[in-house]
């Protein structure tokens, strides 16, 4: 599989939310930043990366380059993280949280997992 870096921005709510994804490999590896973070957290961790993977990462609302919000609902920011999966991913998808961020990944898993048209992701 060809390595391919590509980023995009999703819509949630109203809100601008933006990704980015470098590399190939499945499954794909979505990663979710923890609060007062953004994105960029993950990339000294990104560049130590041996390759063989695809790594997704995201700007929750009100962090990074996303937009705003006049409030922050976890399940919200799950919300986020299920559009950014739709819009980013070409296959399965591991979700890594760091602090808040694995809430956020837990709730995301937790309500994809009783919506039928998103279980495929975990196959």
């Amino acid at each position: 599989m060809q390595a391919r870096a590509s980023s995009g921005e999703v819509v949630v709510d109203g809100c601008p939310i933006r990704w980015s994804a470098t590399g190939a490999g499945a499954p794909e590896i979505l990663l979710v930043h923890g609060g007062s973070a953004h994105a960029g957290w993950w990339a000294p961790m990104l560049r130590a990366r041996s390759g063989g993977q695809r790594f997704i990462t995201m700007d929750l609302s009100g962090h990074g380059d996303s937009g705003h919000r006049e409030r922050y609902p976890t399940t919200t920011w799950a919300d986020e993280v299920a559009a950014v999966i739709r819009a980013a991913a070409s296959g399965p998808v591991a979700i890594v949280g760091h602090s808040m961020g694995g809430r956020v990944s837990a709730v995301t898993a937790a309500l994809l997992a009783w919506l039928p048209e998103t279980r495929p992701l975990s196959r």
